[in-house]
């Protein structure tokens, strides 16, 4: 499983257009496509799926940190294949496949669809083929990932049952997104978990705020939703971009750096689209607001 000759293997069918191909399908395993497909489902779609979703994937972020850190093996080294891109942090396990597994995985439990699942079969087999192509994983990374993400997955989808609705409580559930933060500092820190704790903390203030203070439904018109996406998607990421030029390079301003990107995310930016009419006002019932309830109530064999 740590041998390269699936590397070399696949690679023996380099041309340009497969080299680009492997490049793109891994940027759907990429921390930039979570920072933008996240919020877009949040805004667009489901509140309260975009919320959970988004958990899973920082969960799913600060374990594979850790185990990275724990097992700290080496990336693929030969003179028989070449990295295509530029990988330094441990190999095992994947995080490409432990993320795609939790992110895809989690999106076809919640709503219970075939479908979906098919979909994340594809995703997930993708891109585990593309970190093999592009020479920066043994195979053995990629089934650790997968067994990883299949663990956040069963996590995250039995926090479901456990906890069936986003807003119980809010001053207890705030103090418990708060105290999650810290707790996950407390099992593993490196620079990299102060983005997660940040994210963590921010989205939790900004969600549980905001399903008690801003009445916001997703469903809008096709070029509001267009509008909502190009608007937020601008906003954090100039968020991530200034304050980043701005904070010092210090583990509680980037903590405090995502804090603020995910509550603007989930609270200020949601009351904006009401306010500028980009969203109509009400008690998110419609898609948003039913996910847990659909998703806990519809099998898989159901024709979903």
């Amino acid at each position: 499983m740590t041998d390269v000759g699936v590397i070399v293997w696949l690679q023996s069918f380099r041309t340009p257009l497969l080299d680009l191909l492997g490049r793109l399908i891994t940027q759907l395993g990429q921390e930039n496509f979570y920072i933008v497909a996240i919020p877009v489902i949040y805004w667009c779609i489901d509140p309260i799926f975009g919320y959970r979703l988004a958990n899973v994937s920082l969960f799913s972020l600060w374990l594979n940190s850790w185990l990275k850190f724990s097992f700290n093996t080496p990336r693929p080294a030969s003179d028989r294949i070449v990295a295509l891109v530029e990988q330094r942090d441990p190999a095992f396990p994947s995080g490409h496949a432990q993320g795609t597994t939790a992110f895809w995985g989690f999106t076809a439990l919640y709503w219970r669809s075939w479908p979906l699942a098919a979909v994340a079969v594809v995703v997930v087999g993708l891109v585990s083929l593309s970190r093999l192509y592009l020479g920066v994983h043994y195979p053995v990374d990629l089934l650790g990932g997968a067994m990883a993400g299949l663990l956040v997955l069963g996590v995250g989808y039995g926090s479901i049952r456990v906890w069936p609705k986003t807003l119980a409580t809010p001053v207890p559930a705030l103090a418990g997104t708060f105290l999650a933060g810290l707790g996950i500092m407390a099992v593993h820190r490196d620079p990299g978990v102060s983005t997660i704790v940040g994210a963590l903390m921010g989205l939790g203030a900004g969600h549980i705020l905001r399903e008690g203070l801003v009445p916001y439904t997703p469903r809008a018109s096709w070029w509001r939703q267009v509008i909502k996406v190009l608007l937020g998607v601008v906003v954090t990421l100039g968020l991530r971009v200034g304050l980043k030029a701005n904070f010092p390079d210090l583990f509680a301003f980037n903590v405090l750096r995502y804090a603020v990107i995910g509550f603007v995310g989930t609270l200020v930016l949601p009351w904006a689209f009401v306010r500028l009419g980009l969203a109509p006002a009400g008690p998110g019932a419609g898609v948003g607001q039913g996910g847990d309830q659909r998703g806990a109530g519809r099998g898989m064999g159901d024709g979903g």
